[in-house]
C-alpha cells in the first residue's frame, strides 16, 4: 500500500517538481502492469491523486521526440529544438526551472543528448547534432545530469573537452554506476556510458540508484528542485515490437516508481507528474493467463495517454488536455 499527501495540497505550489517521461508507454502498457505487477495489482500509479489524459495529437505529424512540445510548448519543425519559426530561442523548461532559482537535473538511460532529452533545455535547428547539443548543456550549467553520452563531451570534433571545462567550473564528474552511491554534491555530471546505457534487465538498478543520487542532491538547494527523468527504452521496445523486453523495461519503470513514492510520497512540497508524450506500438494484452501481448504496429499511434500527479499542484493535471499544455501548466506552478 502507498500513501500520499492529502488532497489539500493538490492545488497549492509545488515546492519541487519530479517530472518523469516514460516515452512510449500507453493504456496497454498500463494494463499490462496492473495484470501483472509485483504487488498484486497495488503498483504505485494506482494510488495517485489525480488522473488525467493527454491528447499527443496527430502523430503522423509529431517531432522526432514528440515530448518537444512538454518541453518547449510547440513545434515549429520536425527537426529542431529549443527554437521559433524566426529562429529565435524557445525557452525549455529546464531554462524556466532555473531562472526560478530551482536546482535542475536530468536523469536518463539514454545519450543526455538524445533527443528525448535534448528538447528539454537545447537549441538546434538538427537534434541529431550531438555535439552541439552537448555544448548547449555546458551552457546551460545543470545541477545535476545522471545518463550516458560521455562520447559527446570528451571525444569531440572542435577538439574541445568539456569535461575539463565542466571540471574547471567545479564539477564533480563521474564515469561509472557505482559512484552513484558516494556524496551528494551539487554540480555533478555523470555520464556512465558512451552513448546510450544496456536495456533491462542488464543496466542492473540504474534508475534507483540515479533517483536517490538525484534526490538526496537536489534537495540541498532551499529554492527547491525540479528533476527530469525519461525512460527512453521504453519507446525502443515499442518500436521494435520486442515482447519480452517491454516485459523487462515495464518492471523496471516500476521498480523506479516505487522509489519515487517511497522517497516523496509524504512531501507535501514536491509534485510527482507521470506521463508519456505518446505511445508507441500499440500494445495490446490479449492472453491474460499467459501474459501475451501482441503489437498493433512499430510506429507511434494517435491515442489518448494516461497522465498520473501526486502531491501540490496535482489538480493542475486533471482532465484531457493537449501535451503542449503540459508546458504551460508546469511553467504556471513554477511561476506562481
Amino acid at each position: 500500500m502507498y500513501f500520499f499527501a492529502q488532497s489539500f495540497a493538490q492545488n497549492a505550489k509545488p515546492k519541487n517538481i519530479v517530472l518523469v517521461v516514460a516515452e512510449g508507454f500507453g493504456y496497454g502498457h498500463l494494463s499490462y502492469m496492473y495484470s501483472y505487477s509485483k504487488n498484486k495489482g497495488e503498483f504505485p500509479v494506482s494510488k495517485f491523486e489525480v488522473h488525467g489524459l493527454l491528447n499527443p495529437g496527430n502523430v503522423a505529424l509529431l517531432h522526432s521526440s514528440p515530448a518537444i512540445m512538454i518541453a518547449n510548448g510547440k513545434m515549429t519543425d520536425r527537426n529542431s529544438t529549443g527554437l521559433d519559426s524566426a529562429g529565435n530561442k524557445i525557452k525549455t523548461l529546464l531554462e524556466i526551472a532555473k531562472e526560478q532559482k530551482k536546482a535542475i537535473g536530468l536523469v536518463s538511460s539514454a545519450s543526455v543528448t538524445y533527443a528525448l532529452n535534448a528538447v528539454f533545455y537545447a537549441h538546434q535547428k538538427k537534434l541529431d547534432k550531438h555535439e552541439s547539443i552537448a555544448l548547449d548543456l555546458f551552457n546551460l550549467k545543470p545541477d545535476l545530469i545522471i545518463s550516458g553520452g560521455m562520447k559527446y563531451f570528451k571525444d569531440r570534433g572542435d577538439g574541445r573537452d568539456l569535461l575539463i571545462e565542466f571540471r574547471k567550473d567545479g564539477y564533480k564528474i563521474l564515469d561509472e554506476k557505482k559512484d552513484l552511491t558516494k556524496g551528494s554534491q551539487l554540480k555533478t555530471l555523470a555520464l556512465i556510458a558512451n552513448e546510450n546505457l544496456d536495456k533491462a534487465p542488464s543496466r542492473g538498478d540504474f534508475y534507483q540508484l540515479a533517483f536517490q543520487k538525484a534526490f538526496k542532491t537536489l534537495i540541498k538547494k532551499d529554492e527547491g528542485y525540479f528533476l527530469v527523468i525519461t525512460l527512453p527504452h521504453l519507446d525502443w521496445a515499442g518500436k521494435e515490437n520486442n515482447c519480452e523486453q517491454i516485459k523487462s523495461e515495464l518492471a523496471d519503470f516500476e521498480l523506479l516508481l516505487e522509489m519515487l513514492v517511497k522517497f516523496i510520497a509524504d512531501d507535501k512540497e514536491t509534485l510527482l507528474l507521470v506521463l508519456s508524450s505518446a505511445e508507441t506500438g500499440g500494445l495490446n494484452l490479449i492472453d491474460f493467463n499467459n501474459a501475451e501481448i501482441k503489437w498493433a504496429t512499430k510506429n507511434r499511434i494517435h491515442a489518448l495517454v494516461p497522465v498520473f500527479a501526486n502531491g501540490s499542484g496535482a489538480a493542475t493535471f486533471s482532465g484531457i488536455f493537449q501535451s503542449s499544455e503540459v508546458y504551460h501548466k508546469i511553467i504556471n506552478l513554477l511561476q506562481q
